[in-house]
């Protein structure tokens, strides 16, 4: 009843009810994303002409760093060996500074696939969470955030290979929910009340 309660509240959420901050659902990147998915290092040559010290060809190492096919880290360097070794920088850059508003707002769009480039299509639930080696697995408690995952219409699929990004851990969220049986007498979640000695509570109620 509990895991009901959960996609209900996914439903609401999807169709833009407003939460509190406990309860409200939470976005779960996959475990293999990374800060960005395409680096390029390009020797750009560039012919230089001067009336003072004459005329040459030059050559610059150019990088581009993309997340999702959108470029959010670019410099040159000297040559091909100081561009490389700038590279740690830029993925610093983003751990110690944290993800730019920028790149939240690009990954918010984006299907959840990793290096997927394309607009997510549909809305998933996960059933449970595991950690990255699947030693850990945690189900819901009345107080947690339903955890989803989006993708596009190529990546839908997730497979049975796996336990945390697999087809038997997700719940497709959408407005016909007709394709999910509901237990009889449903848990409704609702608002989560703050207590003013700290912590929260949960209130809930059995659907008719």
């Amino acid at each position: 009843m509990l895991m009901d309660a959960m996609v209900q509240r996914m439903i609401d959420w999807v169709k833009g009810k407003k939460f509190p901050y406990f309860g409200t659902p939470y976005h779960q990147r996959h475990p293999e994303q990374e800060i960005f998915d395409e680096i390029t290092i390009k020797l750009i040559p560039r012919y230089k002409t001067s009336y003072m010290s004459g005329d040459e060809w030059r050559f610059n190492s150019y990088v581009e760093c993309k997340y999702r096919g959108k470029v959010f880290r670019h410099f040159t360097a000297r040559d091909m060996k100081n561009a490389i070794m700038r590279l740690p920088g830029a993925f610093l850059d983003f751990d110690g500074n944290g993800f730019p508003d920028e790149w939240l707002d690009h990954e918010k769009k984006m299907c959840d696939n990793p290096a997927c480039s394309k607009p997510y299509t549909s809305i998933f639930m996960m059933k449970k969470q595991f950690s990255d080696n699947c030693f850990f697995e945690k189900e819901y408690e009345e107080r947690d955030s339903p955890l989803y995952r989006k993708f596009c219409d190529e990546h839908r699929e997730r497979g049975d290979c796996g336990l945390d990004d697999t087809d038997s851990n997700y719940i497709e969220i959408k407005d016909d929910m007709s394709h999910y049986e509901f237990n009889p007498g449903v848990v409704e979640m609702k608002n989560l009340n703050v207590c003013v000695a700290g912590g929260s509570v949960l209130s809930t109620g059995v659907g008719k």
